[in-house]
This record gives C-alpha cells, sequence and structure tokens, in this order.
C-alpha cells in the first residue's frame, strides 16, 4: 500500500506536470512590485516570493499563491488566455483548489489497484 496523498498541504510541489509538460516551482527571495508569484507559461515555471518590499511572505500565503499561480499555467495549458488575464477568477479558483487540498480525506490504495479500470 501506498497513500495517495503526494502533496503536503503544508508544502508546495518542487515540480509537477499539467498536459504531459514538466513544470518547476521556485522560491525566491523577492518579485518586483507587490508580487507574490509569477507563473511564465512559456518556460513553465512559478516562482513564489519569500519577501515583499515590506515583509516576509508567511508560509501559508506562499502555498495559497501556488494554487493561484498552478490555476494561472493549468489555463495557460489549455489555451485559455482570457481567463489566465481575469484575476478574480484565477483567484478564486486558486483558493478552491487550496480547499480542495486542505479539506479532502485520502484514502490509502494499492498500488496495483492504481493501474486497473474500474469499468466506469
Amino acid at each position: 500500500y501506498f497513500n495517495i496523498n503526494t502533496m503536503n498541504t503544508l508544502e508546495h510541489p518542487n515540480s509537477f506536470e499539467l498536459a504531459r509538460v514538466k513544470y518547476s516551482v521556485a522560491e525566491v527571495d523577492y518579485i518586483s512590485g507587490e508580487n507574490l508569484g509569477i507563473a511564465n507559461g512559456n518556460s513553465c515555471t512559478i516562482q513564489l516570493a519569500l519577501h515583499t518590499q515590506r515583509s516576509p511572505v508567511p508560509k501559508d500565503k506562499r502555498i495559497n499563491t501556488f494554487y493561484h499561480e498552478l490555476v494561472h499555467q493549468m489555463l495557460f495549458a489549455i489555451d485559455f488566455d482570457d481567463l489566465t488575464k481575469d484575476e478574480k477568477f484565477v483567484t478564486g479558483m486558486g483558493n478552491m483548489l487550496h480547499e480542495f487540498d486542505l479539506t479532502r480525506d485520502v484514502v490509502p490504495v494499492k498500488v496495483e489497484d492504481k493501474f486497473e479500470s474500474k469499468g466506469d
């Protein structure tokens, strides 16, 4: 058996795949302006700021920012360029994904169960 909870809710991944493309995630000391994160669809990267101009960024805020930037990457990956610019939409979806991850109930499964068809 293994636990399918591969993402610790107190951490963000170092990398992940969307549409079979590998993305990397890095924490950087500072991002210009008041940005807490940046998603670059062309370079397949997400950067998360450790500090703003005024103060450190708390870990829970960085995790929430990761989900926000993840939504940008997801929309970029499926060519929804107009929605990637809709910060209200992206923020709402990012918040919901973060809440999902924080509240999900994980069920251990057998490794071989992952690969068997359940005949939907």
